[in-house]
């Protein structure tokens, strides 16, 4: 189970942001949504990482 700290940042992630990258290389809706920076910045190279520490954790918010 995640910390209360963990829990409390999971409430703020905008899941609309989160895709963006994902959406915007498919031509898909970004939903007006803008890129994330730093380690998920559209140029970064590994600019998936925070989506795969996120995805699994969402679930587990309670």
């Amino acid at each position: 189970m995640p910390s209360s700290v963990t829990r409390n940042h999971l409430r703020f992630v905008d899941v609309d942001r989160l895709p963006h990258d994902f959406r915007a290389d498919r031509r898909l809706s970004t939903n007006d949504a803008t890129a994330k920076g730093g380690w998920d910045a559209p140029t970064f190279p590994f600019r998936t990482h925070a989506q795969g520490h996120f995805l699994p954790a969402r679930p587990q918010r309670n």
